[in-house]
């Protein structure tokens, strides 16, 4: 039996969005054994994901990030950090969790000792290592026949469409529910809030070999929503050389009967990303937008068209989905087509030219965006 060394004991409390906060006290240290840093190293290097806020740091703090890493997959109880800098150390390891969502059962907050020269990590858990193991396993038993398929495509933008499309389809939008915070209630459970969402899509990112990041912030109040200063998560795709956004959350569209996986969430360009969230962590503007889903699908309106609309219509009647997306290059041919729809029934005019116009038939649109949705 190691000898116990008592010590003050400090706790660390690091905000990560919607996780509770609280404080414990009263637990004595053990004496910290020797770390095997090839250890350290070797299990660093197995995590093949992308690892967006850890090349955010410099490398006398990447070693810290891998040490923290370390004793968190391990699911072990403690670990020596050379950095003396608490602050940084809770930077550091809220970057962590960012990077890693697999580590869901890690605790928002932790424990610490300070000495001369290092530091005493210790974390908190909040699930045992069994219990990790049995909701890792629900979760691969769920995914798998999805992710087998997948893996199948060449394309690593279809791969990541496919993941946003199960993600919309498989999770319900539902406060309240266990783990809604982390992958496994969107993935295990079906039900789950923004948080969820962003993880359960960063999972299925990672599995696929997409490189992404977790991006938390606030939602604006936009002309589309009323969410103003509401806390939401969202991912960063990093694809082609280029930088996009995807929020599953927003994309699992529902309009009184009709459910679909709304597309102009799907590789939004920082641009337009920035008009609907505010990220309170680092992120990377869109160069180029060379990946306009809106484009690739002929739903694109670069000048007033009407059969981009109808073109929309009879896509929305293959896909079974029935909800024609258009999005426009500008706001002239954006207010144009609002306008049509408003005054001139416009939607009447297409819907029945591709005889699908029933009594229900209704529009949305999406001032941020310039995008319009017809149900039919």
């Amino acid at each position: 039996m190691r000898k116990r060394k008592r010590g003050m004991l400090l706790i660390v409390l690091v905000l990560i969005i919607g996780m509770a906060i609280g404080v414990i006290v009263g637990r004595e240290f053990l004496e910290i054994p020797v770390l095997d840093l090839n250890a350290v190293e070797q299990a660093f290097q197995k995590n093949k994901d992308y690892q967006y806020f850890y090349n955010q740091l410099n490398e006398i703090e990447q070693k810290t990030y891998q040490r923290i890493y370390y004793v968190l997959s391990q699911h072990q109880e403690e670990v020596t950090l050379e950095e003396k800098d608490i602050e940084k150390v809770k930077d550091i390891f809220t970057k962590v969790i960012y990077d890693d969502g697999e580590l869901y059962y890690v605790n928002s907050q932790f424990q610490y000792q300070e000495n001369k020269q290092t530091i005493q990590f210790l974390p908190l858990y909040d699930y045992s290592l069994d219990e990790v193991k049995k909701m890792n396993q629900d979760i691969e038993k769920k995914t798998e026949v999805f992710l087998n398929e997948a893996k199948k495509e060449t394309s690593q933008l279809q791969k990541a469409r496919l993941a946003y499309n199960y993600i919309v389809e498989n999770v319900v939008y539902e406060d309240g529910v266990d783990n809604n915070q982390n992958m496994v209630s969107a993935l295990a459970n079906g039900k789950s809030v923004c948080a969820g969402y962003a993880r359960g899509y960063q999972y299925l990112l990672n599995q696929l070999g997409i490189e992404n990041a977790y991006i938390v912030g606030t939602a604006k109040e936009t002309r589309s929503q009323t969410l103003n200063g509401d806390g939401h998560a969202w991912v960063m795709i990093h694809l082609s050389g280029d930088y996009y956004y995807c929020d599953p959350t927003w994309g699992d569209a529902v309009h009184e009967n009709s459910e679909h996986a709304c597309l102009g969430y799907f590789m939004m360009s920082s641009e337009d990303m920035l008009k609907c969230y505010q990220p309170e962590v680092p992120y990377e503007k869109t160069q180029q937008y060379q990946i306009n889903v809106f484009k690739d699908e002929k739903c694109y309106m670069e000048k007033y068209d009407e059969s981009v609309l109808s073109y929309a219509v009879n896509r929305g009647l293959k896909n079974k989905s029935r909800v024609a997306e258009i999005k426009c290059i500008n706001d002239n041919v954006y207010q144009k087509v609002k306008r049509n729809l408003e005054s001139s029934y416009l939607g009447y005019q297409v819907l029945s030219q591709n005889k699908c116009w029933n009594e229900n038939a209704t529009y949305s649109y999406n001032d941020e965006l310039r995008m319009i949705e017809l149900y039919y």
